[in-house]
């Protein structure tokens, strides 16, 4: 499976556990992982909003993939 492939459902099971549904939620979630503002997440936003959402990746999930 492909790593994007794999932190999407990964963080789908976690906002369905949290009863967290559509991406109006998942946008909200998004633009806090966001803490300088720039409108994209770096791979330490994302690292830290996941971990703080109780959602837990291994670092081959988390790591940037190369296209």
């Amino acid at each position: 499976m492909v790593v994007v492939e794999r932190i999407m459902m990964k963080l789908q099971q976690g906002l369905a556990a949290q009863g967290a549904r559509g991406a109006t939620h998942l946008a909200s979630q998004f633009r806090q992982m966001d803490t300088d503002g720039s409108g994209q997440l770096t791979l330490e936003e994302f690292s830290r909003g996941i971990a703080g959402s109780g959602l837990r990746l291994s670092s081959h999930d988390a790591r940037p993939s190369r296209a």
